[in-house]
């Protein structure tokens, strides 16, 4: 039986990074999404990971699943990068 996720969220400022991440008018600001989620054993144990990185900020989001499937955990990887990237990187 699957465990519910226990999503990890880490924010960092990262003004140090060239460009100053402000976008021009009308355009959204640039973000990088990294994902990644897999399991041991298919299907067995396992979790996803994401990284958003823009200019000024830095996020990332993991959790995991006793009982689950790799593809699940591909999408779900590909779903909380866009959950993570409206509540974080627009707000």
């Amino acid at each position: 039986m699957a465990s519910k996720a226990a999503d990890r969220l880490v924010n960092s400022d990262l003004s140090r990074m060239e460009g100053n991440g402000n976008p021009t008018h009308g355009q959204m600001p640039h973000v990088e999404i990294y994902t990644d989620g897999g399991c041991e054993a298919n299907p067995g144990p396992g979790g996803y990971g994401v990284l958003l990185l823009h200019p000024r900020k830095r996020a990332e989001a993991s959790g995991g699943f006793r009982l689950t499937t790799n593809n699940r955990m591909e999408i779900l990887a590909a779903i909380k990068s866009l959950e993570l990237t409206q509540r974080e990187m627009l707000a």
